[in-house]
């Protein structure tokens, strides 16, 4: 019985160190992007432009995420989907369509503005949010980190796009999973 109990939280504290690794290799990725300069000056022009702009911004954004994510170092394969909203919550997104979920229509912001992780992300003040379930999608394999990006040259740090990173649950299952018992 003490083997097992030794063996057991041996595994818990290997499980735990990968956890652990995983999850700050996801808040690195969150602050490559979020610092990446092309990003934030079109998340910052977006503020301004107009529709027939739009599009353009839509095109750099989604390249710049693309280069981004190609030229980190980072493991992105647990990465289910990915989407930057500028302040009128207009999508840029990987993976999956460029809206927002189940918060797309005509109340979007608003919606948005009144959940429970888009207020965790406001106090949070740019650090990164995870959450157990994906905030903007009914899926139950996935889970979501939210971080907001503030305007490093505003006077007030204003807030300049939202960050979500939605995360394939089966990336803890290979490493949390109890050790397998040999028979004898």
């Amino acid at each position: 019985m003490e083997k097992n109990r030794q063996t057991n939280l041996k595994h818990l504290e290997t499980s735990s160190e990968v956890a652990d690794l995983l999850l700050r290799n996801i808040i690195n990725l969150n602050r490559h992007i979020v610092v990446n300069e092309d990003i934030r000056n079109n998340l910052v022009y977006s503020k301004t432009s107009g529709n027939i702009e739009q599009e353009n911004i839509r095109s750099r954004m989604i390249s710049e995420l693309l280069r981004v994510i190609s030229n980190s170092s980072m493991d992105t394969r647990y990465v289910d989907s990915m989407c930057l909203f500028d302040v009128h919550f207009q999508a840029y997104c990987l993976n999956r369509p460029d809206n927002a979920g189940i918060y797309e229509g005509t109340d979007k912001a608003y919606e948005i503005k009144q959940t429970e992780w888009y207020q965790k992300a406001v106090q949070a003040q740019g650090k990164v949010e995870f959450f157990g379930y994906n905030v903007i999608e009914n899926d139950t394999n996935t889970f979501s980190t939210v971080k907001l990006f503030r305007n490093f040259q505003s006077e007030h740090g204003d807030s300049i796009g939202l960050l979500i990173v939605n995360l394939s649950k089966p990336m803890f299952e290979n490493y949390c999973q109890s050790p397998r018992r040999h028979s004898r």
